[in-house]
């Protein structure tokens, strides 16, 4: 799971889900399905708790759990305080990576990829000043 954070408030979060029987990395661009639909409230305070420690105004998370087990503590895999945000779109049936390979200015994905972008970056401005004095 993805989980990308501004100070304290869960921005974006999604899954990205290996469907293929052997391993692969789980990025979009491998074919892996992802989900931004569930969140495991569960563990919303303690990781936004873990991401706190670390003092950044914008990071990204890549968590696991044991064998997929929600009730196990979180594995944090990776902590990016630069990342590159997957939009939320309406998947109407394609693969993610499909939107993301197509350029055009009528893309779905451009549009949803900028606004997402912007409203990380407004929303880190009052953070990283409170952050910095």
């Amino acid at each position: 799971m993805r989980v990308i954070l501004v100070g304290a408030e869960v921005i974006l979060f999604y899954w990205r889900i290996n469907n293929a029987k052997e391993w692969r990395p789980t990025s979009a661009s491998f074919g892996s399905d992802v989900d931004f639909v569930f969140f495991p409230e569960q563990w919303r305070e303690h990781i936004v708790d873990t991401f706190l420690k670390l003092n950044l105004s914008t990071g990204a998370f890549d968590i696991t759990w044991h064998n997929d087990d929600l009730a196990t503590e979180p594995v944090y895999l990776e902590v990016s305080p630069v990342y590159e945000p997957n939009p939320k779109i309406e998947l109407k049936g394609k693969p993610y990576a499909s939107y993301k390979k197509k350029f055009s200015p009528f893309n779905e994905y451009y549009e949803k990829y900028v606004e997402v972008v912007f409203e990380i970056k407004f929303k880190q401005i009052p953070n990283s000043l409170k952050v910095n004095s």
